[in-house]
């Protein structure tokens, strides 16, 4: 008997044993759930503390992009005070800010050093959410890609290069948009103003501006030397690039000491924003009579149309050609104004010379009236 009550005296203290081990190990538990806890906080705080510390760290720059993306425009920005109209800003700043107001929101090309610069302003206003730069393999596939963007999706785009073979890549490809009346910015990095003496990547002679002259053979160009004549180039940029009668390629070369320099009190409200150009159009109505006499006087009559006529409502063509009941030859850069199923279509001449050899065995040598 004595011996029984010891096994259940035994089995009495080992299920208590069992209890406090389990309890400490719930308090062991309990303690450790708060310490993570409690550390967890510690971590919060601090990555709170971390956001905070780089909004405030934030660089004027970042600031100004923040502002323009939040509000939609510069215009906006200043409109409602969200930034002031004189700053400091690099003259980098301060052609993508003017290229922005020009809707020029997509960049195509490959950076080197000769645009560093241009580069860092266009990864922190890119950050913002303000436009897309997008890395290609070669400079002359970014000048293509940004005809293709205007010429079929009605976008506007900028090519961007560094210096030297980079840029004559891109100035082969812009053949492309010169050809085709495709308004596109090319911003290529030149070499300093300083003529510090010969290097690998410029025009191997001792004579200035030698990269403008071969520009200026494409289309409209200017050399970026003095930081306030930005608001000059980006003028003359949007008049050659938006001309309506005949867009064209517009190239902006930036020596690479420009770049950097600070434009002092920099008036924001300056940098040009789009503006309709007019058309030009013939005050002298006697023509158009006479015109109308000629087209009447005639059965066989051949309507072409030619870069000026991009914009035209293909309403009016149709309405046009019903009504002289002419057929339709169109250049090579307007396509797509009349279908190629309509029957009066003769589709392209002029592309190979002055009359295609696709339209001269019918409509050239038998019309009375070109």
């Amino acid at each position: 008997m004595p011996d029984k009550l010891d096994k259940h005296e035994k089995l009495d203290k080992h299920d208590e044993l069992d209890k406090h081990d389990k309890l400490d190990k719930h308090d062991k538990l309990d303690k450790h759930d708060k310490l993570d806890s409690d550390v967890q906080d510690e971590r919060g705080a601090g990555t709170e503390s971390s956001r905070e510390s780089l909004a405030r760290a934030e660089s004027p720059r970042e600031a100004r992009a923040r502002a323009v993306a939040e509000e939609g425009s510069l215009e906006a920005s200043l409109e409602k005070n969200r930034l002031e109209q004189f700053q400091d800003i690099s003259v980098s700043e301060a052609l993508v800010l003017g290229l922005l107001n020009q809707d020029v929101r997509t960049f195509i090309g490959i950076f080197g050093h000769g645009s560093t610069d241009i580069a860092e302003v266009l990864r922190v206003y890119q950050a913002a959410g303000l436009l897309r730069m997008c890395n290609v393999r070669h400079e002359t596939e970014a000048s293509h890609a940004a005809a293709q963007l205007r010429w079929q999706y009605g976008q506007r785009a900028a090519v961007i290069t560094s210096i030297g073979p980079g840029a004559l890549h891109a100035f082969a490809g812009s053949l492309l948009a010169a050809s085709n009346g495709l308004g596109i910015y090319y911003i290529f990095g030149d070499e300093t103003t300083h003529n510090e003496g010969p290097n690998m990547q410029q025009v191997p002679r001792r004579e200035q501006n030698l990269f403008a002259r071969i520009t200026s053979g494409m289309g409209g160009t200017y050399t970026l030397t003095e930081p306030r004549s930005v608001f000059t180039a980006l003028k003359w940029g949007f008049a050659a690039t938006r001309n309506p009668a005949r867009e064209q390629p517009f190239f902006l070369l930036m020596p690479m000491n420009s770049q950097p320099r600070v434009i002092t009190g920099c008036n924001l409200d300056e940098l040009p924003r789009p503006r309709p150009i007019p058309r030009s159009r013939g005050m002298e109505t006697a023509q158009y009579s006479l015109a109308a006499e000629l087209i009447a006087a005639h059965e066989r009559v051949v309507v072409k149309t030619g870069g000026g006529a991009r914009d035209i409502s293909p309403e009016v063509l149709k309405r046009l050609l019903d009504l002289t009941h002419a057929v339709y030859v169109h250049g090579p850069n307007v396509p797509g104004l009349l279908p190629d199923s309509d029957p009066r279509n003769m589709t392209v001449g002029g592309s190979k010379g002055s009359i295609s050899a696709a339209t001269t065995p019918w409509n050239m040598p038998t019309c009375s009236l070109p």
